[in-house]
């Protein structure tokens, strides 16, 4: 098993989080907008804090929390031919294993301090 160096690390969690923030966008922004143009449309209306709608976010954050669980490889680490693997079988991690593991990205900037510690394991690995 090939085990990446801190910097290898770091960048691909930095491009991951932009590229599935652009992901997340998609889904949030029409709803965010709707909330804009309601809340400057009717001087009645209770500001939403720009939320957008519950359900467009749930699947934006879905998309976010489960971006490798297919064939272990979100949009980095397939452009730069990675893949997240089982510690103990050497194999593709199964998407619940994948899911868990991205549970710790609500905590991303530990990650990082994490991963430039220990390159061979995230917080969500242990």
């Amino acid at each position: 098993m090939n085990t990446l160096n801190s910097g290898t690390r770091i960048g691909t969690m930095i491009l991951d989080h932009f590229a599935m923030t652009f992901v997340v966008m998609i889904f949030a922004a029409p709803g965010m907008v709707y909330d804009i143009t309601q809340t400057f449309g009717n001087p009645d209306v209770q500001p939403k804090l720009f939320l957008g709608n519950y359900y467009l976010n749930i699947l934006a954050f879905s998309l976010y929390f489960n971006k490798d669980i297919y064939m272990g490889r979100s949009i980095a680490k397939r452009a730069l031919k990675l893949q997240v693997v089982d510690i103990r079988t050497n194999k593709p991690a199964n998407p619940l294993k994948c899911f868990v593991r991205n549970l710790t990205i609500i905590l991303w900037p530990i990650e990082v301090v994490v991963a430039l510690i220990n390159n061979e394991r995230r917080i969500g690995d242990f």
